[in-house]
């Protein structure tokens, strides 16, 4: 019997692909800042999504993933305000193809 071999993950290669991320700044001549659009997340980011659903403020999520995926932008991200962090978090969701809770074929498996 030959053992079924899993195949190497695309989900880093796609991820770190311009188009497939969100860019964003923090102030109008600021850094420019990146996140996986949510349908390239990691495992480990869509795990912390599925776990704080309904547990903490779209604000503190927005935080969570960005102290995982953009760790150099986190210190000022969660200097923001709540409305500021939720509208950001509103862009980085219009940006992607998906929404968060939503799941998809990758995320399922």
């Amino acid at each position: 019997m030959t053992a079924f071999t899993v195949p190497k993950s695309e989900v880093p290669e796609l991820a770190a692909k311009d188009e497939n991320r969100f860019t964003f700044k923090l102030k109008a001549n600021g850094k420019v800042y990146s996140l996986p659009k949510l349908e390239f997340l990691p495992r480990e980011s869509a795990k912390v999504i599925r776990a704080s659903i309904g547990q903490v403020t779209e604000a503190d999520l927005l935080r969570k993933l960005v102290e995982i995926e953009c760790p150099d932008a986190f210190e000022a991200v969660d200097a923001l305000e709540d409305d500021q962090a939720e509208a950001l978090s509103t862009a980085w969701v219009d940006s992607s193809a998906v929404s968060v809770g939503e799941s998809t074929a990758s995320e399922a498996s």
